[in-house]
């Protein structure tokens, strides 16, 4: 007889991985989400390197103002990590 349970430590398909620092977590968790266009992307909580990019078609239609402070929030962090990186070459 068998048993069609998954072993503890197995993931489900529906896991995203952050390549730079580890992080992983389902693709309706805590990403953070950044709507442009008819796209969606996905980015790391913890160190926000963008994960991957999907069809916004299942995605409700985001507020307008908090849509805006979406986009200003993310451009601020990319900026701050351009500039951290800068300052530690040096």
């Amino acid at each position: 007889m068998t048993t069609d349970t998954q072993p503890a430590d197995s993931t489900a398909k529906s896991t995203l991985f952050c390549p730079e620092c580890g992080y992983r977590s389902r693709c309706d968790g805590d990403w953070t989400r950044a709507r442009s266009g008819r796209t969606v992307h996905y980015s790391c909580p913890d160190c926000h390197a963008e994960i991957t990019a999907r069809p916004a078609s299942a995605e409700p239609e985001p507020n307008p103002v908090t849509g805006f402070w979406t986009r200003w929030t993310n451009s601020v962090r990319a900026w701050q990590a351009a500039w951290l990186k800068t300052l530690l070459r040096v």
